[in-house]
Order: C-alpha cells, then sequence, then structure tokens
C-alpha cells in the first residue's frame, strides 16, 4: 500500500483516485456483495485505493481549506458540495491523533507493522480510528480481526499500546 505522503513528507492536497472511487462505489454498490467482517470492502478491495484513517482526511481538509483562503477565494468550499464543514466537523470530532507528525509516524509504523502481521489496511484504520482499549474490545468492534489464527492477543495488545502514545 502507498504512503499517502509526497516525496517531501507532506500530506497530498487532493486524493482525484478517492474522488473516482467514491463516485465508481456509489454507482456498483447496490451490485456488489460487502461486508467489512469478512474484508470483501467493494471497490476499496482496489489497489489503487487508498483506506485514510480519519486523521488524514483531517489534514488533507485543512490543507484544502488552507490553499482555498491562500487562493483568496471568498465563498465558502460548501458552495462546491455542500459536504465540506460536515466532513471537517467529524474529522475534528473523531481524530484521535496529536498532531501531523504524529499522523506520518502512524502511518509509517502500522503500514509496516501490518504488512507483517497479515492485517489489511482497512483492519489498521479501523484500530488507529477507534483506538479499542485492548484486544478483546478490538475484535469486538472490529469483526475480521476474530477470524481464527488472524492475530495473536497478545501481539493485538501491543500493537494497541503502541498506538496509544500517539492519542491525544
Amino acid at each position: 500500500m502507498a504512503n499517502p505522503t509526497d516525496d517531501h513528507g507532506e500530506i497530498p492536497s487532493s486524493l482525484p483516485g478517492a474522488v473516482a472511487a467514491s463516485a465508481a462505489a456509489s454507482a456498483t454498490a447496490a451490485t456488489r456483495d460487502e461486508d467489512a467482517a469478512c474484508l470483501r470492502l467493494g471497490v476499496m478491495d482496489s489497489d489503487k485505493v487508498e483506506v485514510l484513517m480519519i486523521a488524514e482526511a483531517a489534514a488533507l481538509l485543512a490543507k484544502r481549506e488552507a490553499d482555498h483562503q491562500k487562493l483568496g477565494h471568498t465563498y465558502s468550499l460548501d458552495v462546491v458540495n455542500g459536504l465540506f464543514r460536515p466532513a471537517m466537523n467529524y474529522c475534528t470530532r473523531f481524530d484521535r491523533i496529536q498532531n501531523k507528525t504524529a499522523v506520518l509516524a502512524v502511518r509509517e509504523s502500522f503500514d509496516a507493522r501490518a504488512s507483517e502481521l497479515g492485517l489489511h489496511a482497512f483492519e489498521v484504520a479501523q484500530l488507529v480510528n477507534l483506538m479499542p482499549a485492548d484486544a478483546e474490545e478490538a475484535k469486538a468492534v472490529i469483526p475480521s480481526l476474530r477470524e481464527e489464527g488472524k492475530i495473536d492477543n497478545d501481539v493485538l495488545n501491543s500493537l494497541l499500546m503502541e498506538l496509544t502514545t500517539f492519542a491525544k
């Protein structure tokens, strides 16, 4: 899975692939057999789609807003599609990571660990977004982690302890 940062460690200001994926998902959602518990994620199964943590989405939206203001636009970003402010409010409310540096560190650390442990990008994003207290809670809220032999509780608890060092 590709890192969501550019060559300078910056979070990109736009994700055209995500927009296209969103449109494709809307068009085909009714015909897909999706089940997050089994990691059948519809259009998100594609290698071309980046699974974002809420903290990354918050950073992208904040960058978009700053760019908008820097360009001197006087109209609200909600004029474009009516969803900017609600999305920004949601991300601000549920973002659990301290700052941009921590967001980048979480992505780097957890992408590497996920590969080693056989975790799907969706599972990693859910662990970061939800920050469950322990392995039992993680498996209760992320059903795909319950799969027999998926991940040992001790390993998952260790991963969750590491995650708490980045929390607000």
